[in-house]
């Protein structure tokens, strides 16, 4: 997943994490309230966080891929924006110069104690540099009594019970408060701190009218109307006395989206479905798995017996999902584990096993899974290659994209989904009369 820094947010780090052994940004993935933002803290695993404000929840860890474009100037070492990288990969963009301005040859190196990419030479030059870097994600909730816009909002508070940072009598309440993060590793004294400006209500008006938990956007062909060659009329379109390659892309789930084609013609919305799913996950020693489509509802989830954990000994597991708490921990044998659980909240349309105590669990077998899923109706038509006598040679392939932009009082980001489109065959057709405006 993608991230964003918000432009409320900024970074401070000390004299030790300005050679980025610590860094503490914002993620910009979706938030459960206005009272919500995500953190991710690199490298994974480290340290000790203290919020000044606030409620700091441990979701997991994960890898972000990187690409960076980096440059030499009058140097020999560049460091990488993000620590601890692995899986490092050097491409120069065009050539390089040494001191002097001349050009020359250098070779390049990925120095992992020191984070950096090191060339022989002395000199200028621009490169780009691809590598995986490890992080684990945070969430964080605003303290306050949130806005008025808010499901979960209760009224006004009054003014004797109102938070006040200077302990004096409030006229009116403070709806959030801003926050200091500070990531500290003490085994080395680094730390790295983020300032989060709370949100404003004023702004945030337009939050009556936020997702509902859209966790992702999937995009198929109709199961009820496949490509096919037909007239128009047959779709709904209303162009007559021509022929044309057709279908109906379904769009999950039903929220308002951008969507696009890069050849042929998409036409406004047929209908808005719904669907009830019975899926199958057939969980292979993995403790968590993602049902295909986004679920608007709470999953129904019932275990195939036998169910067996990583040693291979049956188990009874519970299934957790979004909005659940878990506890991650590192398993060393049955019922024997290292170190102290850490909070995590499942995510839209993620089912995790856990034990009978909300601990991860590895398993292996059948979980039947049921919820239902909303989805949009949208005609396509696609595009025709036309030869000089007015037939169709072919019909052109096609890439539908659909994306889904959050409301402004959310962290800006698009959930992207897309669908490739192969155009039917003609094979064994003598000719076809091209549709207009094909």
């Amino acid at each position: 997943m993608s991230k964003i820094l918000t432009s409320t947010v900024s970074v401070d780090f000390s004299s030790k994490a300005a050679e980025l052994r610590i860094l503490i940004e914002a993620d910009d993935r979706d938030p459960y309230s206005l009272r919500t933002q995500y953190l991710r803290v690199y490298p994974k695993n480290i340290g000790v966080l203290w919020e000044s404000s606030g409620q700091l929840v441990r979701v997991g860890n994960s890898v972000e891929d990187v690409t960076d474009i980096l440059s030499f100037s009058n140097s020999n070492q560049v460091v990488l924006p993000y620590p601890e990288a692995s899986n490092v990969s050097i491409a120069l963009l065009g050539s390089f110069h040494d001191v002097a301005g001349n050009r020359t040859t250098t070779s390049l190196s990925f120095n992992s104690n020191t984070n950096s990419i090191e060339s022989s030479v002395t000199g200028f030059a621009v490169l780009q540099v691809s590598y995986k870097a490890k992080y684990t994600l945070y969430k964080f909730l605003y303290e306050g009594w949130g806005c008025p816009y808010e499901p979960d909002y209760s009224g006004p508070p009054s003014s004797q019970s109102i938070y006040n940072p200077f302990g004096q009598e409030a006229e009116k309440y403070i709806p959030y408060i801003d926050a200091v993060i500070v990531v500290y590793d003490a085994p080395t004294g680094d730390f790295a701190t983020i300032t989060l400006d709370a949100p404003d209500c004023s702004y945030k008006k337009a939050a009556m009218d936020r997702d509902s938990g859209v966790g992702k956007l999937v995009l198929e062909v109709d199961t009820e109307t496949p490509v096919a060659i037909a007239p128009y009329e047959a779709y709904g379109i209303g162009v007559t006395n021509a022929l044309a390659a057709n279908t109906v892309i379904r769009v999950y789930p039903d929220v308002d989206v951008k969507i696009k084609a890069n050849t042929g013609t998409l036409y406004p919305v047929l209908k808005n479905e719904s669907m009830d799913i019975t899926e199958p996950l057939n969980f292979q020693n993995v403790n968590g798995m993602n049902v295909k489509y986004p679920p608007v509802n709470r999953m129904g989830i019932v275990a195939d017996p036998p169910i067996y954990d990583q040693w291979n000994n049956p188990i009874t597991a519970m299934f957790k999902q979004e909005g659940d708490v878990v506890k991650e921990v590192e398993w060393t044998g049955p019922n024997e584990y290292t170190g102290d659980p850490q909070d995590r909240i499942i995510q839209p349309g993620e089912i995790v096993a856990t034990d009978s105590q909300s601990r991860v669990v590895k398993i292996t077998g059948i979980v039947q899974v049921t919820y239902s899923t909303t989805y949009r109706l949208y005609p396509y038509k696609f595009s025709a290659s036309i030869d000089n006598s007015g037939k169709v040679e072919k019909f052109k392939d096609a890439i539908i994209t659909a994306s889904y932009q959050k409301p402004p009082t959310q962290i800006n980001r698009k959930q992207i989904g897309y669908l490739r489109l192969t155009g039917p065959s003609l094979k064994g057709a003598d000719s076809y009369k091209a549709p207009d405006g094909a």
